[in-house]
């Protein structure tokens, strides 16, 4: 049975003598990622160096796995720069109990890591976008002529759209929507897809989908 599917019970986040024990006789790999962050966590980076080594190992570890689960070999270099970037975003989190991916690796674990994981790969396919359309821009734009004009009206409505996007609660309906709008399939058994990154069913992806188009329409129809 895989490590994250164990269910054995941790010591309390703030017992050492427990975390001792279990590091010393190896029980630690097999307590919910979770728990062990929570030790991590609240026990402290002044605590027993043998403890928190091997814990902050074990974790570094088990994060890696799964960002690399979850991110396609059809990015740019494979997936490595955006595997790298994310993995040290969560390292320095899981450090600071405070920051949200903190809490978020410590309450649950892996659906944290997906969350960071299509929020990376949303911002990359953003700015590739942009910096195509800017060449495209920079390189042939005329004022006089229409498909450019309409050019600069859609980058204005794109603006716009992420602007309001931000009035929709969710982070995860908002982040499902933008994966949607550049162009990441709703479900896909061969390259990343919006129900595997946010670890719902492509029914309910398709929901969230359509419930932010819902408020957007309205929205941007006030401003028509």
């Amino acid at each position: 049975m895989a490590v994250l599917d164990q269910e054995k019970p941790p010591p309390d986040s703030k017992d050492l003598e427990g975390w001792r024990q279990a590091v010393r006789s190896g029980e630690f790999k097999a307590f919910r990622m979770e728990g062990v962050i929570a030790a991590i966590q609240d026990l402290g980076p002044n605590s027993d160096p043998a403890v928190i080594n091997a814990l902050a190992l074990c974790a570094s570890n088990t994060i890696l796995r799964v960002i690399r689960k979850h991110v396609g070999k059809h990015l740019p270099n494979q997936g490595a720069d955006l595997v790298e970037e994310v993995h040290h975003q969560l390292i320095v989190a899981m450090l600071q109990p405070s920051s949200a991916d903190g809490k978020g690796l410590r309450e649950a674990f892996v659906p944290r890591i997906r969350y960071r994981v299509a929020d990376a790969i949303r911002a990359d396919t953003l700015e590739r976008s942009r910096e195509t359309c800017v060449e495209n821009v920079d390189s042939a734009f005329d004022g006089e002529r229409t498909d450019d004009m309409r050019l600069a009206r859609d980058m204005e409505s794109q603006a716009y759209v992420e602007e309001v996007l931000g009035r929709i609660p969710d982070e995860r309906h908002r982040l499902a929507f933008r994966l949607h709008m550049e162009g990441i399939p709703l479900t896909s058994k061969r390259t990343t897809s919006i129900s595997g990154l946010l670890g719902v069913s492509s029914k309910t992806a398709a929901e969230w989908i359509t419930g932010v188009q819902e408020q957007l329409g309205p929205i941007v129809g006030e401003q028509s």
